[in-house]
Formats: structure tokens, C-alpha cells, sequence
């Protein structure tokens, strides 16, 4: 990919166009941007601690999977760390609000109370990112247990319901783009 880089380098240089040059210039950064990618992602920490890799290893090995099985695209689309990181402004907000409050009933000046505001929004909103990374967490690792795995979920009869749940939830989702290959291959444990 560096070569590549380079070798696009030397044509611009040679063509001399401007618009060239910008648009292989950005083509190099987004394909090592997206090389890089593929070692930082939240899943390999998941992978690693259900597989038992090496951090490299577990990154390269979960991003390989979901993009052999489609599952990209989705995961672009998973709006729950939207609805986290609101409900992270929604604490903050509660907090700055008692903040305020008690500045007000007791008494305290404009600026002790603007600086009890603004603390009381820091803090409730560092201690519902911490309290709330666990959900995000489990989430992450349904997702890798399930492409590991897609008939772990249906075997037990417990989850059942929560199972025809997510295979429809996740079908629709898979719908709404092109039909990929997928190339999974179930493993039945006994």
C-alpha cells in the first residue's frame, strides 16, 4: 500500500495536476486509515477475551470476520452508542440540574453556582460513561459470539423468543442492503 503511495507520488509530480495529486494523496491516506483501522477496534478487546489471542492477532481476526460475513455495514448502523451517548447528555443534564438546585436553595453566589452547574454536568456525565460502557460492552460481544457462532443462540430453549427477536431484527437490517456472500460456517459444540 506505501509503495502504491509512492508510486502515485512520483506520477503526480510528473503530471503536475492539482486536483490529481489532492485526490491520490487522499486516496493513500483513506488506505492507511483503513490498514490502521483494522488493529484499533472495540471487538478485538471482545475477541480477545473470548478467544484468548494476542491484541493484534484478535483485531486483524475480528475485522476479518465481519467483513467475510457481511456484517460491515451493520455495524455502522448500530445505533446503540447513539442512544448511550444520549443517554450520557440526559445524566450530565439531571446532574447539572441538581447542581443548580442546590446552588439556588442554598444560597451560594452566581459564579459558585454557574462553577456547581458546570461540575455537577462533568461528573454525571463521566460516571454514566463509566456505569454505561458495560451495556455497550455486552453488545459488542453479542455481536462476536454471534457471528462465531450464529446456532449457539438458537440451541438453547431458554432464549428462544430473544432469538427470533434478533434474527428478524437483524434480517431486516441485512435488507436494506446489496445481498453479500456470506461464508459462514456453523460449529455444532457437544
Amino acid at each position: 500500500e506505501i509503495s502504491a503511495c509512492l508510486v502515485g507520488s512520483e506520477m503526480c509530480i510528473r503530471d503536475s495536476s492539482i486536483q490529481i495529486c489532492i485526490l491520490r494523496a487522499l486516496s493513500c491516506f483513506l488506505g492507511l486509515l483503513d490498514r490502521i483501522i483494522v488493529y484499533f477496534n472495540r471487538y478485538a478487546l471482545c475477541f480477545v477475551a473470548i478467544h484468548n489471542y494476542d491484541f493484534l492477532r484478535a483485531s486483524q481476526s475480528a475485522s476479518m470476520m465481519f467483513r467475510e460475513r457481511g456484517w460491515s455495514m451493520l455495524l455502522n448502523d448500530d445505533i446503540i452508542d447513539m442512544v448511550l451517548n444520549v443517554g450520557h447528555v440526559i445524566i450530565g443534564t439531571v446532574s447539572m440540574t441538581v447542581g443548580y438546585i442546590y446552588g439556588r436553595l442554598t444560597g451560594l453566589s452566581h459564579a459558585y453556582t454557574v462553577l456547581l452547574t458546570v461540575f455537577g454536568f462533568a461528573v454525571g456525565y463521566l460516571i454514566s460513561i463509566v456505569a454505561l460502557s458495560t451495556i455497550s460492552s455486552a453488545v459488542a460481544t453479542v455481536y462476536l459470539c454471534y457471528l462465531d457462532d450464529p446456532l449457539a443462540l438458537q440451541v438453547s430453549l431458554i432464549v428462544d423468543p430473544i432469538y427470533d427477536s434478533f434474527l428478524f431484527s437483524v434480517a431486516f437490517s441485512l435488507s436494506r442492503y446489496p445481498i453479500q456472500t456470506c461464508t459462514c460456517r456453523s460449529r455444532r459444540r457437544g
